[in-house]
C-alpha cells in the first residue's frame, strides 16, 4: 500500500556555515504534491535536503512533515533518518557493488518488514522487486550488475531501490545532472510518473530551469544559502520578485538601478528613468476562486472601489528586469495602457529554432543592449528588420528586490 501523501512540508531552520560559508537560513512551506528548490551549486540546496532527510542537523528551528515533527531544536526532537521515512537520492549516490539490481532493491524491501508491508519469503521479495523495476522501466534488468548498466539505468535503479523503502517523501538532489538531453528528459518523466502513480510527494533541487519547472508545482529560490517563501510555479516564472529569482528564472534583461525618489529610478545601462506602477495581483489561488458566477462579478464591479495610494518602490530594490517576450512591436490598443516607447538602434537579429531575437540599443544614452523575442509564427525576419520602435508595457517591468543586502540607494 502506498503511504499517505504529505499534505505539508514546513521548514524553518538555521544551520551554521562551515569553513567561513554563510549560514543556511530557510523558511518555507510546501503544500502541493511536488516542489522544486532552484539554486546554484553554492546555494545550499543539497544541505537543505540533507537536513530534511536527517543526514545533517540544523542548530535551530523545526521541520514538520504532514504534522509529524522531524526536528525541533526547542523541544529537543531530532528523529534519525530511518524513522523519518524520507527517501533521498543525490547525484553521487551509488548501487551496492557486487549485487544485482534486483538484490539492491530487495535490501530496501527487507527494511520494510518491520512495518508489515513486505511479504515474507525469498520468491515473494523477488517478485515485488521485479514489480518495482517494471514501474520505472527496468524490467528484464533485475539480474544485471551495476557495472553493466548505462548512466540512466543506474539512476533509475537507485530510484527503484529508494521507492522500495516506501518513503512518505522523496528528496531529489539533482540526480539527473550528468545525463544527456534526451536521456535526461526520459528519466525525469519516468521518475515523475512513478511518484505520481505511487502518490508520493517529492521535492526536487537543481539549477536547470527546465527541470525545476517540470518537477515542481511550487518553487523556493535559494541564493547564498538564504530562502524565504514558496511561490506557485507559473507565478514565479511569470513574475519573479527578487534579483536572484530573476537571474535563475532566465530573465534576459536585468539592470541595476539608482533610486531618484520613492517612485522613480534611473537605469544607467539602458539610459532610462522608470516609475513604479501598480501591477495586477498574482493569481495563485485555485480555479474555483477564479471561476465566480457572472452575477457575482457584476455586483462586485458596481461597488465603489477605494482609491489605492500611489505605488512606491520597495526599500530593498536592487534592479529591474524585462522578459524578452514582454516587448510589443505595436502600441497597445487600450487607450489607458501605460507603455514606454523605445527606439531600435544598432539592431541585430539572431535566429533560433522557434523565433527571432532582436538585440538593440534603446536610445543614444544606453550603455547596454536589450533583447526581445518574436516567434517565427508571428513575424518573419524581413518584417522584423523594418521595426524602428518597440513598446514596453510598464506593468511588465519586474521590480527586483535583493533581501540579501545588495540594494541600490
Amino acid at each position: 500500500m502506498a503511504p499517505e501523501a504529505a499534505k505539508e512540508l514546513s521548514i524553518r531552520i538555521r544551520k551554521k556555515g562551515a569553513g567561513g560559508a554563510p549560514d543556511l537560513d530557510v523558511t518555507a512551506s510546501f503544500t502541493k504534491e511536488s516542489g522544486s528548490i532552484l539554486g546554484d551549486a553554492d546555494s545550499g540546496r543539497g544541505l537543505l535536503l540533507r537536513c530534511i532527510a536527517g543526514l545533517d542537523t540544523p542548530e535551530e528551528g523545526e521541520i514538520r512533515l504532514n504534522g509529524t515533527v522531524l526536528f525541533d531544536s526547542m523541544a529537543g526532537i531530532c528523529l534519525p533518518p530511518a524513522m523519518r521515512r524520507v527517501g533521498y537520492l543525490a547525484e553521487d549516490a551509488a548501487l551496492f557493488a557486487g549485487l544485482t539490481v534486483q538484490e539492491n532493491v530487495t535490501l530496501a524491501l527487507e527494511a520494510g518488514r518491520g512495518r508489515g508491508t513486505v511479504p515474507a519469503g525469498k520468491h515473494a521479495l523477488a517478485a515485488q522487486a521485479d514489480s518495482i523495476l517494471l514501474k520505472v522501466g527496468l524490467d528484464g534488468l533485475g539480474g544485471a550488475l551495476p557495472e553493466h548498466l548505462s548512466r540512466s539505468q543506474k539512476v533509475l535503479a537507485l530510484f527503484a531501490r529508494m521507492m522500495a523503502a516506501e518513503p512518505n517523501l522523496v528528496l531529489l538532489d539533482d540526480p539527473f545532472r550528468d545525463l544527456g538531453g534526451y536521456e535526461k528528459a526520459a528519466v525525469l518523466q519516468k521518475v515523475r510518473n512513478a511518484l505520481q502513480g505511487a502518490k508520493i510527494p517529492w521535492l526536487f533541487a537543481g539549477a536547470d530551469r527546465d527541470e525545476v519547472y517540470a518537477m515542481g508545482e511550487e518553487i523556493l529560490v535559494l541564493h547564498k544559502r538564504q530562502g524565504t517563501g514558496v511561490r506557485g510555479r507559473e507565478a514565479f516564472f511569470r513574475r519573479p520578485e527578487t534579483l536572484a529569482g530573476a537571474i535563475l528564472s532566465g530573465c534576459e534583461n536585468i539592470a541595476l538601478v539608482t533610486r531618484l525618489d520613492p517612485r522613480h529610478v534611473r537605469v544607467p545601462d539602458w539610459g532610462l528613468v522608470l516609475r513604479a506602477v501598480s501591477v495586477p495581483e498574482e493569481e495563485e489561488k485555485s480555479e474555483e476562486n477564479n471561476k465566480k458566477a457572472p452575477k457575482q462579478r457584476e455586483e462586485k464591479s458596481e461597488k465603489a472601489l477605494p482609491q489605492k495610494p500611489a505605488p512606491t518602490l520597495p526599500p530593498d530594490l536592487a534592479a529591474v528586469g524585462i522578459r524578452a517576450e514582454d516587448f510589443l512591436l505595436e502600441p497597445p490598443k487600450e487607450e489607458d495602457a501605460a507603455t514606454i516607447s523605445l527606439p531600435v538602434r544598432e539592431g541585430e537579429i539572431l535566429e533560433e529554432r522557434t523565433g527571432w531575437r532582436l538585440v538593440f540599443r534603446p536610445g543614444e544614452h544606453a550603455e547596454k543592449k536589450l533583447c526581445l523575442f518574436v516567434p517565427k509564427s508571428e513575424m518573419n525576419k524581413n518584417d522584423l528588420e523594418k521595426v524602428e520602435k518597440v513598446y514596453l508595457p510598464e506593468a511588465k517591468i519586474l521590480w527586483l528586490r535583493d533581501p540579501n543586502g545588495g540594494r541600490i540607494q
